[in-house]
């Protein structure tokens, strides 16, 4: 198990898995564009885009659908044998009584080196530690760490996550 460097706030969601003999092959991200005067969250939640050895897609899995924004276009690790390895996430810091975002976008490293990055990402914070599976293994689950609704108070909505990481022998 994996977990890139996140934000502190927020609770953890249910893990989800790949098929057997499946891994994540790419991703879907939901991000909350930047609304000015308003109550920012940023990135919201992701989705995994699972497939096997071909390369070709079997499902998508999601740990929690998030509350706001728009969903990106999927974003791939292309070829055979080329899944989801590494993870790493772009974190706003504590604001104080500023508007809180924690998590804005992420980004994948896949198994042949390659780093895809979804187009919507939100802009506030820097690229944090990433993480990676051990060599001859691939990302194939994951579980959300979430700040629910807060009501009338600062938001933040997707704060991090955790990977499970399976063999690929």
């Amino acid at each position: 198990m994996i977990e890139p460097e996140g934000g502190p706030w927020g609770e953890a969601k249910d893990w989800v898995y790949c098929r057997p003999n499946t891994w994540a092959i790419g991703f879907l991200q939901r991000v909350e564009a930047p609304c000015r005067r308003c109550d920012d969250t940023a990135l919201n939640a992701l989705e995994l885009i699972c497939g096997g050895a071909d390369g070709i897609s079997v499902e998508r899995i999601q740990s929690y659908g998030g509350l706001w924004g728009a969903w990106s276009d999927p974003t791939l690790c292309f070829g055979e044998k080329n899944f989801l390895q590494g993870a790493q996430f772009r974190i706003e810091p504590r604001q104080g009584s500023g508007d809180d975002t924690s998590a804005n976008d992420s980004r994948f490293t896949c198994t042949n080196g390659n780093v895809i990055q979804a187009s919507n990402g939100a802009p506030w914070g820097d690229w944090r530690l990433a993480a990676s599976c051990p060599q001859w293994s691939a990302i194939c689950g994951f579980r959300l760490k979430f700040e629910p609704s807060q009501g009338g108070g600062d938001d933040t909505a997707m704060n991090g996550a955790k990977f499970m990481c399976c063999s690929l022998q």
